[in-house]
C-alpha cells in the first residue's frame, strides 16, 4: 500500500473517530461533575465523567494530528468519492467485509436489546454460516432479510406498545410482547433453517456442524456464564431464557 493510500486512510479514520469522541464528549458533559448524595458532597475530581473526559480529549488530541498529517501529505484527494470510503463494491473480499461489519452491528444493536439472547445468537451464527460455510447465491444476502424480518416485528411490537419505540430493554415489563416476539423470531430462524436443510441435503455434514455451532453453542454458552458462573447476559428475559431458568433452578433445583 502506498504512502498516499495511506494517508487517505488515515483522514477517513481520522475523521470518523474525530465525531465520536465529539459525541462522546456531549454525552460524558451530561454526567454531573459535582453532587450531593446523603448529605455528603461529591467533588468534581471523584466524578464518573471525569476518567472518560480525559481519554476522550486525548484521544480527540491524537485524532486532529492525524487530521493534519493527512491533509498535509495529500490524503484528502478523492475524499468525497464513494468508493474511498467504502472501498470496490464488486470486490468479494470487501463485500465480505461490509457483510461482517453490518452482521456484527446488526447483533449489538439490534438483535440483542430486542429479544431473547439465545435467540438473537442463534440467529447472528446462522446468518454467518449462510454466507461463507455453503455455496449457493440465494444464501449470501439472507442476514439482509433476517435484519428486515426482525426489524419488521420490532416496528409492528412498537406501535402495539404503550409507548412507541423501536428497541428497548424496558420491554421486559410486557410479557405478552415478548412472547410474541420471541414466538416470531423462533419461527423465522427454524422456518430458514429447514429451507437450508431441504437446500442442503447432500452436505449432511456440514449441516450436523451448522446445526451444532448455531443452536447448541449459544445454550452452552448460557449455561456456563448465566447459571454456572453466575456472569449476567446483557439481556435477561425473553421466552428460552425463562424456559432455562424454570429448568435449572425449579425442575432440576439446582442453586
Amino acid at each position: 500500500m502506498s504512502q498516499l493510500m495511506l494517508r487517505r486512510a488515515d483522514l477517513r479514520i481520522a475523521l470518523v473517530l474525530l465525531l465520536v469522541c465529539l459525541a462522546l464528549i456531549v454525552e460524558t458533559l451530561s454526567y454531573p461533575m459535582t453532587g450531593d448524595y446523603a448529605g455528603v458532597e461529591s467533588k468534581w475530581y471523584v466524578s464518573p465523567a471525569l476518567f472518560p473526559l480525559i481519554l476522550l480529549i486525548l484521544l480527540s488530541l491524537a485524532c486532529v494530528f492525524v487530521l493534519q498529517n493527512a491533509l498535509r501529505n495529500g490524503g484528502a484527494q478523492q475524499l468525497f468519492k464513494v468508493s474511498s470510503w467504502l472501498g470496490q463494491l464488486d470486490d468479494k473480499v470487501n463485500l465480505d467485509r461490509w457483510y461482517v461489519i453490518g452482521l456484527l452491528s446488526a447483533y449489538v444493536y439490534v438483535y440483542i436489546p430486542s429479544f431473547d439472547f439465545y435467540l438473537a445468537t442463534s440467529l447472528f451464527l446462522l446468518s454467518a454460516c449462510y454466507r461463507f460455510y455453503f455455496k449457493h447465491a440465494s444464501l449470501a444476502w439472507v442476514s439482509l432479510f433476517n435484519l428486515a424480518v426482525v426489524s419488521s416485528v420490532l416496528l409492528l411490537r412498537g406501535f402495539y406498545a404503550e409507548s412507541f419505540y423501536l428497541l428497548s430493554t424496558e420491554l421486559a415489563s410486557d410479557e405478552a410482547l415478548i412472547a410474541i416476539t420471541d414466538g416470531v423470531i423462533l419461527f423465522e430462524v427454524l422456518a430458514f433453517m429447514t429451507w437450508v436443510v431441504v437446500s442442503q441435503r447432500q452436505a449432511a455434514k456440514q449441516l450436523a456442524y451448522l446445526i451444532l455451532t448455531c443452536f447448541v453453542m449459544p445454550l452452552v454458552l448460557i449455561i456456563i456464564f448465566q447459571f454456572l458462573l453466575y456472569v449476567p447476559m446483557p439481556v435477561e428475559y425473553g421466552v428460552i431464557n425463562q424456559m432455562l431458568e424454570t429448568l435449572w433452578y425449579v425442575k432440576l433445583g439446582w442453586q
